[in-house]
């Protein structure tokens, strides 16, 4: 406060009426006093005092001072604005900051007056959330995963005055966050295994706000000890590595879906568990079959059935039992067939019809398919199917009747009482080196089961023909080493040749009426002929030789005694050596046949299977070499009636 002019000394007085001036004597105890002479002064109370101050003076009049004098003041209160002070606070990221009113941004504040003082937010937080209240309590969330400094400003009222403007502080801690684990899914075929490196693992896709934390898995369903280990699961098993790689196996046959858990770990916190998916595509399995044994049967038996060759039959596991399967069979035979072997899907049959005749060996494929696509073939299996020949009978006791004009009667007793065949060669090699023309005969049985004596007629033979018979198993004509048969008759003789002619005419000497009978030849050589052979190396020679047989039918002789080596080719000419009635009987030896001295023609000789030896008794012998007489001196007979004509 300031005085005017006068001021203390305004109401004093000196007698005399000298001037008077003011001097301070004590000052105020709560304020500042400036006292001039002239006795205005000016006053300041202490900041915020209101109440009764006092300072005293005297008045000095040149000479002499006056008594002490009290000058009072009253300092009037005055309404003070609060004072607030800054604040600062700590939290833990993620973390929640409840401060009370204790503790709140007005527990420093003041006001002089004494006033009740509220907070009034100013400038909000940047990195969270901030709720002030009037009595100073706030909360404050920091922005997840945040963590640093953060602030805002409020200021305090006392009801009528505003305090100053002041910043509260607030730091985030940081802290550690736990990763967090991100579902995965894959997939994988039926029946193959799932190989995942740690690339595409199952931590590729988690996520970690520490970005320098390195994740690992620590627990795979839930167990930290199945880490790094197979672990079975509803329908697989799994090896999961820490670094996320892991295997895969469903079960066999499985398709559909199978899963676990893990949990990822950042060296500090583990995160909430992730949960791999893997499905299972669905693939056809190969069908599977087991197969029977190899089989062996003879030839020429019919439609065959071998009841439930192929067992267990599968098209695979339960989910494809309703597959439609069939078999695919084939072999390397065919023609030992005249049905190919099939196999039945559902019973497992095996049937087959061998061809007639036929007999051999066949490698027989099968496999089984189904129509579910993919995979839908089993692997190959083999078996083998053995037709054989008949078994050949041990034929004994054969004999033949004397041949008839055009017929002959076989007979012969074997051990097996099955039907066997006579083979008979109508034409044997008519053309040098062609195939023999083998016909058939079935002999005639009473009862299959007992009879062994058999007995065919053949008719049907041309008159002056030379036949051999091979009695063999069924089936194998081919497969014969012994032959017999004879020669038919010829009842009318033939006709006395005309005289040979020409360098290449000459005859050979027959007797006309036995077909098939070299009595002898030229001792000259054959003019013109060269010594080529052809055909195969073995001939059964039954050539139709009459009276007057040329040189063709010579040749055709000689190329065969040749090439069974009873002839040479002359080295120096080229022609076939002299045809002797030594090289006949050379040949006839040769193929089991012994005549009697001087003989040269047919002998019959028993025709047995492969391996047997030809028996005849002693009947038999004698009644053989009679009749072997009566054709010798039917034949010197005829020789000497030609000579007396003067044709021989």
């Amino acid at each position: 406060m300031s005085a005017t002019p006068g001021g203390v000394l305004v109401n004093d007085t000196d007698t005399e009426g000298d001037p008077l001036t003011a001097i301070v004597e004590d000052d105020p105890a709560n304020g500042t006093l400036t006292l001039d002479a002239d006795g205005s002064f000016t006053y300041v109370p202490d900041a915020d005092f209101n109440g009764t101050d006092t300072f005293t003076y005297r008045a000095n009049d040149g000479a002499i001072d006056s008594g002490e004098a009290i000058v009072t003041i009253i300092i009037n209160p005055v309404n003070d604005a609060p004072v607030a002070v800054a604040d600062t606070y700590t939290v833990d990221e993620d973390a929640v900051l409840n401060v009370d009113a204790v503790s709140g941004v007005l527990a420093n504040d003041s006001d002089m007056d004494g006033d009740t003082i509220t907070a009034t937010l100013v400038d909000d937080v940047i990195n969270g959330a901030l709720t002030l209240n009037a009595d100073g309590s706030f909360t404050y969330t920091p922005t997840t995963n945040y963590n640093g400094p953060d602030s805002f400003t409020y200021k305090t009222s006392d009801g009528t005055l505003d305090s100053n403007t002041v910043t509260v502080d607030i730091t985030v801690d940081a802290v550690n966050d736990g990763p967090v684990a991100i579902d995965d899914a894959y997939d994988v075929l039926e029946d193959a295994t799932l190989n995942v490196d740690a690339a595409s693992g199952v931590l590729e896709n988690d996520t970690d706000i520490d970005t320098n934390d390195v994740l690992t898995v620590s627990a795979v369903n839930g167990n930290s000890e199945k880490v790094d280990t197979d672990v079975v699961l509803a329908h697989g098993t799994v090896h999961v590595n820490a670094d996320g790689s892991f295997t895969y196996t469903p079960d066999a046959d499985f398709n559909g879906t199978d899963s676990f858990t893990y949990t990822a770990f950042d060296q500090t916190t583990n995160s909430s568990a992730g949960t791999v998916t893997v499905t299972i595509g669905a693939v056809n399995d190969a069908p599977s079959f087991t197969k029977g044994a190899d089989q062996t049967i003879t030839e020429d038996l019919g439609a065959q059935t071998v009841a439930g060759w192929a067992t267990l039959m599968s098209a695979g596991p339960v989910d494809e039992s309703g597959q439609a399967l069939d078999f695919i069979v084939t072999n390397d035979n065919n023609t030992l067939f005249s049905a190919q072997p099939s196999v039945a899907t559902t019973t497992g049959d095996l049937t087959y019809t061998t061809a007639a005749d036929a007999y051999g060996l066949a490698t027989v494929s099968v496999s089984l398919h189904d129509d579910g696509g993919g995979t839908d073939t089993s692997a190959v299996q083999t078996f083998t199917i053995t037709v054989t020949p008949d078994a050949a009978p041990v034929i004994t006791a054969q004999t033949s009747a004397s041949p008839a004009e055009t017929s002959l009667t076989v007979t012969w007793t074997t051990d097996n009482p099955a039907t066997s065949r006579v083979v008979y060669d109508t034409v044997s090699h008519a053309v040098l080196g062609a195939a023999p023309n083998y016909g058939y005969a079935n002999s005639t049985i009473e009862d299959a089961t007992h009879v062994t004596s058999h007995r065919v007629n053949i008719t049907g033979l041309s008159s002056g023909t030379g036949y051999f018979f091979r009695t063999v198993s069924r089936g194998s004509p081919e497969t014969v080493s012994d032959e017999f048969g004879g020669t038919t008759s010829s009842p009318t003789p033939a006709p006395t040749p005309a005289p040979s002619g020409g360098d290449n005419g000459a005859p050979v000497g027959l007797i006309g009426g036995f077909g098939g009978q070299v009595l002898g030849a030229n001792t000259t050589a054959v003019p013109g002929s060269t010594g080529e052979v052809l055909g195969a190396a073995v001939y059964n020679f039954t050539k139709d030789f009459g009276i007057g047989s040329r040189s063709t039918d010579v040749e055709e002789l000689q190329k065969i005694l040749i090439a069974e080596g009873f002839l040479n080719v002359d080295s120096q000419t080229g022609y076939f050596g002299v045809l002797t009635r030594a090289a006949v009987q050379a040949y006839q030896k040769a193929h089991g046949i012994t005549p009697q001295s001087g003989y040269v023609g047919p002998l019959t000789r028993a025709a047995l299977n492969k391996g047997t030896t030809p028996t005849m008794s002693d009947e038999q012998r004698a009644a053989l070499i009679l009749s072997l007489q009566a054709q010798l001196n039917g034949i010197l007979e005829r020789i000497a009636a030609l000579r007396a004509s003067g044709a021989y």
